[in-house]
């Protein structure tokens, strides 16, 4: 989910109706569902009518504990799903450490039991954290794609001036990795090309975008503000 959407209830049902009339499976990312901000609520496309037999949600305990080094993730689908879903994760990463699991999952019940504001503290430093980093893209001059869920953030770097990024005789990637090079190296922030997550056919549609990430400590997220400045020097005329 590049752009941090969060689907509404009648996009979800739209989504549900053509998987149903053209009988398809939905798999469904939902690692962000206690990310969610400005008051909106998660709702999984599996709990629509219709949708619990011919959906795959899958989730992960990384975005949640900031744990993604862990690499533990769970799915929930009907029998038959998991036993084909388990074949194919016996073949990429084959098995997860055990004390490893027994931590995240003794980390849900301590983070359920009544009183434990874990899940709500977390929304609330994200949502501080957001607020930081839209502030440090409009203070540089970029404009933020301003995220419902997760802990990123595009920015649209049209107002940057190719000039001073592009080389005309580079092909083989986008705009967007070309100034996440140059902002790197000139600038001192990395950031990720937006055009990483599609293919060369619609490259041109989402090059302008870069994509930067939140889920940091406040001070560098201030310090990474302040070198964003230096982009305005670099502004087309």
């Amino acid at each position: 989910n590049v752009p941090g959407k969060v689907w509404s209830l009648t996009e979800l049902e739209m989504l549900a109706k053509i998987a149903i009339e053209h009988d398809l499976y939905v798999i469904s990312d939902e690692v962000y569902y206690r990310l969610l901000y400005d008051g909106r609520e998660h709702i999984s496309i599996g709990s629509l009518p219709g949708m619990a037999d011919r959906t795959i949600v899958v989730a992960s305990a990384g975005k949640t504990f900031t744990c993604t080094g862990y690499k533990i993730g769970w799915i929930v689908a009907r029998p038959d799903l998991i036993v084909a879903c388990n074949q194919v994760q016996a073949h990429q990463s084959f098995s997860i450490a055990t004390p490893l699991q027994i931590a995240v999952g003794k980390s849900f019940e301590t983070a359920g039991e009544p009183g434990n504001s874990y899940f709500s503290d977390l929304k609330a430093t994200y949502t501080e954290r957001r607020a930081q980093l839209v502030k440090a893209l409009t203070d540089a001059g970029l404009v933020p794609v301003m995220p419902s869920g997760g802990f990123f953030i595009l920015a649209d770097i049209s107002v940057i001036d190719p000039k001073h990024y592009v080389d005309p005789n580079e092909n083989s990637v986008g705009l967007d990795w070309q100034f996440c090079r140059w902002m790197t190296r000139h600038i001192g922030v990395n950031a990720i090309p937006t055009s990483a997550f599609c293919t060369s056919d619609t490259r041109s549609m989402y090059e302008k975008y870069v994509r930067f990430a939140f889920c940091k400590r406040e001070e560098d997220i201030l310090a990474a503000g302040e070198r964003l400045k230096k982009l305005n020097n670099y502004r087309k005329e």
